[in-house]
């Protein structure tokens, strides 16, 4: 069995780097046990807020060694509406 079953949290950090404020409508993940929060739906422009990622192994298959989870982030931005980053790490045995 795992060493931990507590689920584990972390934060990212989105800044809006643009002139208008930046709405974030939704963050997610597909991945069984991977889940993505919006702190602040809207952003000033020059600030930030956090998307808190948690990651729940007791709900991860048992047979994974490695989590590679894509978390995708939609928000108003014109250019790029919705954009992907991974949390990655290794599974304790």
């Amino acid at each position: 069995s795992r060493q931990s079953t507590l689920p584990v949290q972390r934060k990212l950090i989105v800044t809006n780097t643009g002139r208008d404020p930046l709405l974030v409508r939704r963050a997610y993940s597909l991945w069984p046990g991977v889940t993505a929060t919006v702190k602040a739906g809207k952003i000033k422009p020059g600030r930030s807020a956090d998307i808190v990622v948690t990651v729940s192994p007791d709900k991860i298959d048992q047979a994974e060694k490695a989590l590679n989870a894509p978390i995708s982030v939609i928000t108003n931005d014109p250019i790029n509406p919705e954009q992907e980053v991974r949390a990655v790490g290794l599974l304790a045995p």
